[in-house]
């Protein structure tokens, strides 16, 4: 007879075959697994819109994230990062190739140049001592023969938009080209828009256009930078690129602002620019819109070490300010967006014609008013309050429209065009330099997501706007009512809850020296 196995053999039998089986579902993980994001946003999850692009990708696309070891141990956001990729990767079922690696102990770094991804002067304490060292965090995509790459990644924040983003632009093998028309006399796109130019040459190729030449099918989006002063000649070229299917935003006013010595505004009178626009779908006003939700009004004053203090005067109406509660919930472009701010801004009108839908994006909040000419904007004598409650100045108005259609030529009797988008903004002064007065450079944020429901990639605004959440408790704009939240927050957590701490263990107290007594 065979001798019974005894319980310590069966107990390592079980253990072994149990090591076995975690080691096959350890292996089988890289393929078949599952996670469970309960965020509001999901913000740890790879979104649909990431998977079907995953899924579409023709032959493998490598990704190589040059990551200095030594800047692991400095931030846990590498890690964050690494991760990110790493699910990423793993959600392409192999179509994505992941590569980790320190150019400097592989001998990468020239290659990592070659991606024009270049270490990053970091400031570190270590040991009571600050130094300065150069550190690698960039990712690279390879496709075929094509390459594109994000230079520096130091977070995990909106980077499954950017990486998804960028893999889309590497499998089609160009580059989107927004042209632009800077309307404003003097002004030029170089100079004046540097903050903008910057922001969007990361993804996009910028070409400058001079107004009255033709613009070409192959410009993916157009930007019409004023332009209240153009005749009839020079907006031929614009309404036969939108009427043969070409996509713009146009950021106009019917005032002119000078700002060069001192402040002054005027409204303009007859326009082509804006009765086409008109035409179009939007009837721009005339009169400047204020609201008691704006922007701090800013002077700079440089400083001995060369850097810049910025002067704050106080609140200053003109210079409007749209967040949440007062943008569309429903359009992609402000589903949840970052907020935009408007400097000397006009109210918008719908007026469709057959075959265009018009929809509000962004509303002033309800105590804004209108000011007619003659116009006061100097700070220090600018209205703050606006005209009496009742007023038929006073309101919520319309500041920028997202049109869709067919929208009919203005140049030609009885022409409509292919269908297509125009986003119109009712100023001209927020995409310009003067943002980095009223601290506004958000406002690059949000041409970015027009540029990208414009040009049909309106996918990928789920994965910006849902990672990119704006996480400010700026939401209640009333100043009364949010002053006495934060008096009612401070008191809950100042004096109720350790209060209550406190009662409970007094109560504790009592309680155990009433059982000790027999």
């Amino acid at each position: 007879m065979r001798a019974p196995v005894g319980n310590k053999t069966r107990e390592i039998v079980v253990m072994a075959l149990v090591a076995v089986c975690l080691v096959l579902v350890s292996a089988n993980a890289a393929r078949h697994y599952a996670r469970l994001d309960l965020t509001r946003n999901r913000m740890f999850s790879i979104s649909k819109v990431s998977k079907d692009l995953l899924a579409s990708i023709p032959q493998q696309v490598h990704i190589t994230y040059f990551l200095s070891d030594a800047l692991r141990s400095l931030t846990p956001a590498a890690g964050r990062v690494a991760d990110l990729l790493q699910e990423y990767a793993a959600e392409s079922r192999g179509k994505v190739l992941l590569t980790i690696l320190d150019p400097d102990k592989k001998g990468q770094g020239e290659s990592a140049r070659r991606y024009g991804i270049l270490p990053q002067q970091i400031q570190v304490v270590q040991a009571n001592e600050q130094r300065t060292t150069e550190l690698y965090s960039g990712i690279a995509i390879d496709y075929l023969d094509r390459y594109t790459s994000l230079p520096a990644v130091f977070t995990p924040d909106g980077l499954e938009y950017s990486l998804s983003f960028a893999v889309r632009k590497v499998l089609s093998g160009r580059r989107m080209v927004v042209g632009v028309l800077v309307g404003s006399p003097g002004k030029a796109l170089g100079s004046d828009f540097v903050s903008l130019r910057t922001g969007l040459s990361r993804d996009y190729t910028l070409h400058e256009y001079l107004v009255g030449e033709r613009i070409p099918p192959e410009v993916d989006m157009l930007l019409v930078l004023g332009g209240t002063r153009w005749g009839t000649r020079e907006l031929k070229a614009i309404d036969s690129y939108i009427t043969g299917g070409g996509k713009a935003l146009f950021a106009v006013k019917g005032l002119e602002v000078q700002t060069a010595q001192s402040l002054s505004a005027a409204s303009v009178g007859d326009s082509p620019l804006l009765d086409m626009i008109s035409s179009y779908g939007v009837r721009v006003g005339r009169d400047m819109v204020l609201d008691t939700a704006c922007r701090d009004y800013r002077l700079p004053q440089p400083q001995s070490s060369g850097q810049v203090a910025w002067e704050t005067i106080g609140p200053y109406p003109p210079w409007v300010s749209v967040r949440g509660p007062n943008a569309s919930a429903t359009q992609p472009i402000t589903a949840s967006f970052s907020g935009l701010d408007l400097l000397w801004p006009v109210a918008l009108t719908a007026a469709e014609p057959e075959g265009v839908h018009a929809e509000a994006l962004a509303r002033t909040s309800a105590s804004a008013w209108l000011q007619k000419p003659p116009f006061v904007i100097d700070p220090y004598r600018v209205s703050q309050t606006g005209p009496a409650q009742g007023s038929p100045l006073r309101g919520q108005f319309v500041l920028a429209y997202a049109l869709s259609g067919t929208f009919p030529s203005r140049f030609q009797a009885q022409v409509r065009g292919a269908p297509t988008r125009i986003v119109v903004v009712g100023d001209d002064d927020f995409l310009g330099d003067l943002m980095q007065f009223s601290d506004s450079m958000h406002n690059v944020l949000f041409v970015e997501n027009c540029l990208l429901w414009l040009s049909g990639n309106a996918d990928l605004l789920t994965i910006k706007t849902g990672a990119g959440a704006d996480g400010r408790l700026d939401r209640i704009q009333d100043p009364a009512l949010k002053g006495r939240l934060m008096l009612t927050a401070e008191l809950l957590n100042v004096v109720a809850i350790p209060v209550c701490v406190l009662a409970f263990g007094l109560l504790r107290r009592v309680r155990r020296k009433e059982k000790a007594i027999p």
